[in-house]
């Protein structure tokens, strides 16, 4: 396995820039064994759930960081593209990028929310709003003390609605599974209805 060493900011990014910055540092493929279990558990739920226009990020923790979706992928009607997120500086708003591919928006509130809770091995953000939305959201969620305030709502539960977010935080994949196969309509129960 071949990697390739890339340090400094990304492209078109400078170094005094505020908005989420993300230095790669190395290219290391997704373990093949966690790709196929993710295309698996995407694939089933494309063909049984209707959708609809909803967008998901997720985020699964591993040995030196985690694992997040990357920009633009959205696994609801794609396969995913992972990017892994080696650190995160909250003072620098900079993430440490291993691969070379862009961490999708939410990758600090994914971080903060790991710290947080050391028993969870995944976190789901689904939404259904535009990408302007999403980014004053976003940036209005990275603030230390808004962070602070949604995790200590977030305790006790497993899922949170914050501004037209759903949240949702597990231990396991197959918990993450179960919960967007309770959170959209079968394809029998939509054709039902109609």
């Amino acid at each position: 396995m071949k990697e390739r060493v890339m340090c400094g900011p990304t492209p078109d990014v400078g170094p005094l820039a505020r908005r989420n910055k993300a230095v790669h540092v190395a290219f290391r493929p997704v373990e093949p064994l966690l790709e196929d279990r993710l295309h698996d558990m995407f694939t089933h739920i494309r063909s049984s759930r209707t959708i609809g226009d909803a967008t998901l990020s997720m985020a699964i923790r591993c040995i030196d960081g985690f694992y997040i979706t990357s920009k633009g992928c959205n696994p609801l009607k794609e396969d995913p593209r992972l990017v892994r997120v080696i650190g995160y500086d909250p003072v620098q708003d900079v993430s440490l990028i291993a691969g070379d591919d862009e961490p999708e928006i939410f990758s600090p509130i994914f971080w903060y929310c790991f710290r947080a809770f050391d028993e969870t091995g995944t976190i789901l953000c689904i939404y259904d709003k535009g990408e302007d939305e999403i980014k004053r959201i976003s940036s209005s969620f990275a603030k230390s003390d808004r962070m602070l305030e949604i995790i200590k709502t977030w305790k006790g539960r497993s899922s949170l609605e914050y501004e037209g977010l759903i949240l949702h935080r597990s231990r396991t994949i197959e918990g993450v599974r179960e919960f967007l196969l309770e959170s959209f309509p079968s394809v029998q129960e939509r054709s039902q209805r109609s």
